[in-house]
């Protein structure tokens, strides 16, 4: 699958803090990654970072390149500081290995990372795209499930105004089971996800029809010697008990003030 990486905390930190330089960092884990199902994750990489200051959509860069092999990487992550930030290292299940299929995807001031797959997409593919309004429709860029689940989780809050993200996360997830569950058990979901708009975020691990989970952890404190929340698909460095996994088919949600808690679906 994928391996991914997230980062929201008080103060800004260089994000080569978490994409370069841990013994496990995510890029190592392009190359190596130790928790994943595909040990290598060579099909293109992004970030998305805030400065709000600035404005309060999030900066984006991709690339097809491996996140191991791309000089622009590796001199972006020695430049920016940021307080909120995603980085993504793509293995493809669904689309091919172009920019428009790497991740992060956004819009407005979210942006959104996943790990996983809509097994046999392309029987619940028209069904989901034609629920789309023709603002998100016409915003379609990918060939991925990714980018439709995004879009239906943004349709969501903008149809429902006042909506939380959880309830946006919670509605679209089931719906996505809805289609799928009257077919047989090869039609399941892993959605592990996170998505944030800078000053909240929610990671998800998310398996249906009692498949295995993909990896999902978190930490308050190792690594960064101020208060932060990190998510990652697998611990960052060697210090596991510094980690909590995310248990299956539950969820993080985490507050503008860094509180945090720990849900089930």
């Amino acid at each position: 699958m994928c391996r991914f990486v997230a980062y929201i905390g008080n103060h800004p930190i260089l994000i080569k803090d978490l994409i370069e330089t841990p013994s496990n960092s995510l890029i190592k884990q392009s190359r190596e990654a130790k928790h994943g199902l595909h040990g290598l994750n060579a099909d293109g990489f992004g970030l998305a970072w805030y400065n709000k200051e600035i404005e309060p959509s999030p900066g984006i860069f991709k690339s097809v390149q491996p996140a191991w092999n791309d000089k622009n990487l590796h001199h972006l992550s020695n430049k920016i500081m940021s307080n909120c930030f995603l980085g993504h290292v793509r293995a493809s299940t669904v689309g091919d290995v172009v920019v428009n299929n790497c991740h992060p995807f956004s819009y407005k001031e979210y942006s959104f990372v996943h790990n996983g797959t809509i097994r046999f997409f392309e029987k619940v593919h028209r069904k989901l795209i034609n629920e789309l309004n023709d603002g998100f429709f016409n915003l379609l860029k990918s060939q991925t499930d990714s980018e439709v689940l995004f879009f239906l989780i943004m349709q969501f809050m903008q149809k429902h105004e006042g909506s939380t993200l959880e309830t946006a996360v919670i509605h679209v997830f089931n719906h996505v089971l809805e289609l799928q569950k009257n077919n047989d058990d090869d039609h399941f979901s892993r959605l592990n996800i996170v998505i944030t708009n800078g000053s909240e975020m929610i990671a998800t691990r998310f398996v249906s029809k009692n498949h295995d989970p993909l990896s999902l952890y978190y930490t308050t404190h190792g690594l960064l010697e101020r208060r932060s929340i990190l998510v990652a698909s697998e611990p960052l460095d060697d210090l596991e008990h510094d980690w909590i996994e995310i248990p299956t088919n539950h969820y993080l949600i985490i507050s503008p003030n860094l509180s945090h808690e720990i849900k089930t679906f």
